[in-house]
């Protein structure tokens, strides 16, 4: 079973009704998407500091399938069927964008055990190999040289 995420960048058309989009979208819309064959979890995260242009909330879904292809599309027949519904988004909600997917590379390269409950954040680092054909040098170098120094930063 192959493991994948997709991110989904959101943003309140009305910061006054932010509780209301926040209550439709945790106990209507993350329900709905989880009972999409293969997506198995969703973690919802706040930005600490938004940038013009972009959403105030990021979802990742964790997926599992063995056909990706399949698993979303069958998604977005769900999704018609919800919006058929009113319960896929209502006018609150704006996409900045959704269904991007990431395949998972390998498990876990390294991690710090914290010894106190600390709030959870998220950074995104996204970069692109510039020469296709040294992938594999790039992505050793991420994995065995970045990653691990900036797991020595304080509070990572």
């Amino acid at each position: 079973m192959e493991k994948w995420i997709s991110f989904g960048e959101l943003l309140c058309a009305d910061s006054t009704r932010e509780k209301e989009f926040n209550d439709f979208y945790d106990n209507v819309h993350v329900p709905n998407v989880l009972k999409a064959p293969g997506f198995v979890a969703a973690t919802r995260y706040i930005i600490k500091e938004r940038m013009n242009g972009r959403g105030k909330y990021l979802t990742i879904w964790e997926i599992e399938t063995d056909d990706i292809d399949k698993t979303m599309a069958t998604r977005r027949e769900m999704r018609k069927k919800e919006a058929e519904q009113g319960q896929y988004t209502i006018p609150l909600m704006i996409a900045i964008w959704h269904d991007v997917l990431f395949k998972q590379m390998g498990e876990r390269i390294c991690s710090k055990k914290q010894a106190t409950k600390m709030e959870k954040w998220i950074r995104l680092g996204e970069f692109k190999c510039a020469d296709p054909t040294r992938e594999k040098e790039l992505n050793d170098f991420e994995d065995n040289v970045h990653t691990p120094l900036v797991l020595e930063s304080p509070g990572t």
